[in-house]
């Protein structure tokens, strides 16, 4: 047997090998696509989806009823704690809040005290100036006297010193007046002012120092109110 004989039988084992390589690649193929088919059939199968489903089912279903019991239970206890929270929050909020309001009160209480205290001291003052002004005797001394007096009374005014509004026939009030002494006539009405002797002031809103009045007295009320104490001298005597 020559060369050329062996080359040929060569070639013609393996084109025969390679044909039956090819042959089992296209049956390989072929078996494969066979079963890719029937997967997609079962796929879209109801008996896919009903099991898929139950699948499904079986994982988002709790373990047990137990589970589901405690879970509920530590809801409602998170719950019942947050309300219990909430409440001591608003009762401590609202507890400081009475506090810083009473505190604030009680130091404007405090500072309004010691200005009163501070204002009567230089009113004081100034009534005595007042009473020095009537025995000088000198012009130009008594106008200086004056204007010190009025630069003293515009300083108190401009930190909130007001003096009261008491003049003569006004109503008595014993809330912005003091009654020095009482004239009896019929002139006026019960408990009418007829004269101020001392001027009255008031800071922010509450009296510091009343007026000093004197008061008109009807005669016949006096006579009424005599006549009332013998009656009562007489029924404690029977």
């Amino acid at each position: 047997m020559g060369v050329e004989d062996k080359e040929m039988k060569k070639i013609v084992v393996i084109e025969k090998e390679g044909s039956d390589i090819e042959k089992e690649v296209s049956e390989n193929i072929s078996e494969k696509k066979e079963g890719e088919k029937e997967n997609l059939e079962y796929l879209s199968s109801d008996d896919y989806s009903s099991q898929s489903n139950a699948e499904k089912s079986n994982e988002i279903e709790p373990e047990s009823e137990n589970e589901i019991q405690k879970l509920k239970s530590e809801v409602e206890r998170l719950k019942s704690e947050v309300e219990d929270y909430k409440s001591r929050w608003i009762y401590t909020f609202s507890e400081y809040e009475n506090y810083r309001k009473r505190v604030r009160i009680e130091i404007e209480n405090a500072v309004k005290d010691a200005l009163s205290k501070v204002f009567i001291n230089i009113i004081s003052a100034l009534d005595s100036l007042d009473v020095a002004l009537n025995y000088i005797k000198d012009e130009q001394s008594r106008k200086g006297v004056e204007l010190v007096r009025q630069i003293i009374i515009k300083a108190l005014i401009d930190s909130g010193l007001k003096e009261l509004e008491i003049s003569e026939g006004q109503k008595f009030s014993p809330d912005t007046c003091e009654v020095l002494d009482f004239v009896f006539s019929d002139e006026y009405e019960d408990e009418t002012i007829i004269k101020v002797l001392r001027k009255g002031y008031e800071f922010q809103g509450r009296v510091i120092r009343p007026a000093q009045v004197v008061v008109s007295k009807r005669k016949d009320s006096s006579q009424e109110t005599d006549e009332s104490l013998k009656r009562d001298e007489e029924s404690k005597l029977s």
